[in-house]
């Protein structure tokens, strides 16, 4: 199902990029060598697509995960770092909050990536089920529920 959404986000992007001008061809890999060539600034890629997720949905924990652990594109302000760096130390979502907010405004500043979409989070629960809240992280510990 992702590799169909991507080809047919893909397909929009093309032809709107085609609207203005610019003539762009889709290229598909397997994920691994997906992420070699994301990977690499001078890999000859002039657009690159990529989906962001992480088992927590934290600000900090994504962009750990996927501009400084994969390194795409080879972004690494050295503000960047260092706020990530604070974020992930903070294990109160309320003090971690204003650190998401600088990682926010730093990738507005600079850029490194674009999101095209946002993807929603879908809940649905039984009304007797116990111990489960909505909230911005979507895991669920399962330990705590009850019916």
């Amino acid at each position: 199902r992702g590799i169909a959404v991507h080809l047919a986000v893909s397909q929009v992007i093309q032809a709107n990029l085609k609207e203005i001008g610019l003539d762009v061809e889709i290229v598909s890999y397997d994920p691994s060598v997906y992420t070699m060539n994301a990977m690499n600034p001078a890999g000859g890629w002039d657009m690159a697509m990529y989906s962001m997720g992480c088992p927590s949905f934290l600000t900090a924990d994504c962009y750990n995960a996927f501009l400084l652990n994969l390194a795409i594109g080879g972004y690494k302000a050295d503000d960047f770092v260092a706020t990530i760096n604070k974020a992930l130390a903070e294990t109160d979502l309320t003090k971690m909050a204003p650190y998401s907010k600088q990682l926010n405004e730093i990738i507005l500043r600079d850029v490194p990536m674009f999101a095209y979409m946002e993807t929603p989070i879908i809940n649905a629960f039984n009304n007797s089920l116990n111990g489960y809240t909505l909230g911005y992280i979507n895991n669920i510990p399962v330990r705590l529920l009850s019916f």
